[in-house]
């Protein structure tokens, strides 16, 4: 991980470009930095995180055994081993680096296990799916 963060914008992702090869991904957020402390930090954390894709993601929250969890095309699975999100991250960003090396939001952290960085990754809700409404909310049509 970089020594250093900058803190600025980043682009949402481009409607058309939605299967671009992602090469990183990391995750930033005010949230707990463990399960064992449930409480906010008071310096913004970040990490690089692997994304696992959608079949084996389910398989995993299939074998967790909590409640029954649907992992549908609306979502982005990453994290769940050293590096997670944890409770106080939910609507924290997930940032992809694409092939072309332009960083975008990927996901927003959605839910994931009680225990942070039991090996069963977080769920992000995949920005792609819902940029007609974010866009119209800023209130700008796609282009």
């Amino acid at each position: 991980m970089p020594s250093t963060l900058a803190i600025g914008r980043i682009c949402l992702p481009e409607q058309g470009r939605s299967k671009e090869r992602i090469v990183r991904a990391v995750i930033a957020g005010w949230g707990a930095t463990s399960s064992d402390m449930l409480q906010s930090v008071d310096q913004l954390r970040y990490g690089e995180v692997e994304l696992v894709n959608r079949k084996e993601c389910q398989e995993m929250y299939d074998n967790w055994g909590v409640s029954r969890v649907v992992i549908d095309k609306d979502m982005i699975c990453a994290g769940g081993k050293e590096v997670d999100a944890c409770a106080g991250d939910s609507g924290a960003p997930l940032m992809v680096q694409q092939a072309d090396r332009h960083w975008v939001v990927g996901g927003i952290v959605s839910f994931g296990p009680a225990r942070c960085g039991s090996h069963v990754p977080g769920v992000y809700v995949k920005v792609t799916q819902y940029l007609p409404w974010i866009l119209s909310a800023m209130g700008r049509q796609e282009g």
